[in-house]
């Protein structure tokens, strides 16, 4: 019932409200026709994706008229250049083609990712429960905006959840270079892609993640500079433009702008120090301190990133968060950190529960215009409430080794 409140509230009310404001003008509102066109403009045409002009084409494109809000997303071409590579047996269709092949790829990938990192992360599931956290992760709010977008988000969440189960089955070879492909999206990508390969480059029978995530990194950026010259320089300009216009991070809005800088390195560097100590000490890539490890990397790239509000579809990336606390759940059972584990539950079902709601209100009395909101505004802080969960977890942990080690040398 929950899971059909989100995705009825998300295709039902929200997306009608947007398609008229958008698509009735002849906007396509496809994540993927910015990062299409700019490749089919410097394949075909030899055009600078990051130009201003390539953006104003960009933006009727996407949202049937230029954006002149500067502090709205200007959808310009911010991604890295080698997204193009994967795109370049696309550049010769029209993109209404494109739209339903991307809608095929980004729902295959959303039915398919529970399953992929049930497996990778090495939770149990009958054939029951994984039919239920497929649906429960298809309908979610971040994964439903994820599918009505075309986010490559999704394609990010696959590619990495690839890399780790390859990882885990010692195909390094083919995990490196998946990790090198899921730099598409750096932003979701760079702290999960550094901890396991701190753990390949600490293990000598590992090492091989590493020369082939450096080789393929390596030519992806060739293959951008043999292109465009200098691109690298002109997609960090992209992406430092993008910090100014687009919204806040999640943590921002908690904590205020001068306070989230200074929050935002004490959370890295303290990921940092988890992350060495985990990969030193485990052998196997999904022993718990790496999976607690590696959930804390994509709760906190969450939790940081900018355009928190508008970037709801980022949070698929906590599906394997939820998926590891959930194989950790008995170790909450009686334990102190049990009441915020049972707050990370009810966060995470109440914007759905509100959805519900709205959903069985508008079938009664009509659809408000513009919507509600409030299920996106509840949902939006539940990877703050995942990171202290998993930071807790952790210093409990901590000290209940400290404390074995401090009585066996007392003994």
């Amino acid at each position: 019932m929950l899971a059909a409140g989100s995705f009825s509230y998300q295709w039902f009310i929200t997306k009608p409200y947007v398609d008229q404001s958008t698509v009735k003008l002849g906007g396509y509102w496809s994540d993927v026709y910015p990062r299409w066109y700019g490749a089919r403009e410097l394949l075909l045409h030899h055009r600078d994706p990051y130009s201003q002009d390539i953006t104003t084409e960009i933006q009727i494109g996407f949202a049937g008229r230029p954006i002149t809000d500067p502090t709205s997303d200007q959808e310009a071409f911010a991604y890295p250049l080698f997204v193009v590579v994967p795109l370049a047996p696309l550049v010769s269709l029209n993109f209404s083609v494109v739209k339903r092949l991307s809608a095929v790829v980004v729902w295959l990938a959303a039915i398919l990712s529970s399953a992929l990192w049930a497996r990778a992360l090495g939770v149990r599931l009958s054939k029951a429960q994984l039919a239920l956290w497929t649906i429960a992760a298809v309908c979610s709010l971040p994964m439903s905006v994820g599918i009505i977008l075309q986010q490559i988000s999704l394609i990010a969440l696959v590619v990495l959840g690839l890399a780790l189960f390859f990882a885990g089955r010692r195909l390094l070879l083919l995990s490196g270079a998946l990790l090198a492909f899921a730099w598409v999206k750096p932003q979701l990508s760079v702290l999960p892609t550094i901890l396991l390969l701190t753990w390949a480059a600490l293990h000598r029978g590992q090492r091989k993640m590493v020369w082939a995530f450096g080789l393929t990194l390596f030519v992806l950026w060739a293959i951008g500079e043999y292109l465009l010259p200098g691109w690298a320089f002109e997609w960090t300009h992209a992406v430092h433009s993008y910090t100014l216009y687009t919204g806040p991070s999640i943590l921002r809005i908690i904590v205020g702008s001068r306070a989230a800088p200074i929050l935002t390195g004490a959370m890295i560097l303290i990921y940092g120090l988890i992350g060495v100590t985990a990969a030193r000490r485990s052998t196997q890539i999904n022993s718990e301190q790496m999976l607690l490890a590696l959930s804390l990397a994509l709760a906190i790239e969450v939790v940081i990133l900018p355009n928190g509000p508008r970037g709801l579809y980022n949070q698929v990336m906590l599906l394997p968060v939820i998926l590891a606390l959930w194989k950790l759940r008995s170790q909450f059972r009686f334990s102190a950190l049990r009441p915020l584990y049972v707050l990370a539950v009810l966060w995470l079902v109440v914007p759905a529960l509100i959805a519900l709601i709205v959903v069985i209100k508008a079938t009664f009395v009509g659809s408000p215009r513009p919507p509600t909101y409030a299920p996106f505004n509840i949902q939006l802080f539940f990877p703050a409430v995942l990171v202290m969960l998993i930071v807790a977890f952790l210093l409990r942990l901590s000290a209940e080794s400290f404390s074995l080690s401090e009585a066996s040398r007392v003994g």
